[in-house]
């Protein structure tokens, strides 16, 4: 006789399941935070527990290896937490070809890590990134956030959800006076207006500076950090 299948899932393992997902969707690339609306930013439960295996033998991916051990189905090694958009995707009518028991398992345990690798960091690492680029010949210094927060990790991460961006947008190359003469100009405000008002009310001192500019102007921030400040610089690989 096969025993009843449920839907039901325990308290504890609903728990568990956020807990190990940090209250995000674990689909792939999805990410979403599941406990506040994106648009309004209240509080709201996002959140679906989606099966690996389903619940049903004739579901989405079968009961595949809980066949003999149908009373393991709503483990936390079975669920995945998800939105309604990706939950939908994996058992839509072709989700288990799409979206194979082996491919789900995988991003579960690589997104499990990574909340566990991330939470890990102390909260003495927070930093302020500081992005600075300026024209270099011809060429534009576009300096990308994400991966500067990439190449923090895991030593530090960001102290604020966005940089602190002191670059300006010039349409002058470095071969006017035009350009050196408003560019040193606007180096210094956004210096004295952006970092030294973190470096007075901020309790976060550290700041990893990513930069990309001429030389004379990679000086003249450097001589407004002094060496009194807690900077870690890195450098553009090519």
């Amino acid at each position: 006789m096969v025993a009843e299948v449920t839907r039901h899932i325990t308290r504890i393992v609903e728990r568990d399941l956020w807990a190990r997902a940090a209250g995000r969707c674990q689909f792939s690339g999805c990410n979403t935070l599941l406990y506040r609306s994106a648009v309004t930013q209240e509080a709201v439960n996002l959140a679906q527990k989606a099966h690996i295996y389903a619940f049903s033998e004739s579901g989405p991916r079968g009961w595949g290896p809980f066949k003999i051990g149908l009373s393991k189905l709503n483990d936390v090694s079975n669920l995945m937490l998800m939105c309604h958009g990706c939950h939908t995707k994996i058992d839509q009518e072709d989700g288990s070809l799409r979206y194979p028991a082996d491919l789900l398992i995988h991003w579960k345990a690589e997104h499990e890590l990574r909340v566990e690798v991330v939470t890990g960091i102390a909260p003495n690492k927070k930093s302020h990134v500081v992005l600075y680029g300026a024209n270099i010949g011809s060429e534009k210094s576009p300096i990308e956030y994400h991966s500067c927060v990439e190449a923090m990790f895991p030593q530090g991460y960001p102290a604020s959800e966005r940089p602190v961006s002191i670059s300006m947008k010039s349409e002058h190359r470095d071969s006017s006076s035009q350009f050196w003469q408003t560019e040193s100009q606007h180096l210094l405000k956004a210096f004295q207006r952006k970092i030294l008002s973190l470096i007075e009310d901020d309790p976060c001192k550290h700041f990893s500076l990513f930069t990309l500019a001429p030389q004379p102007l990679l000086i003249q921030l450097g001589a407004l950090l002094t060496d009194k400040m807690d900077v870690e610089t890195y450098q553009l690989h090519r």
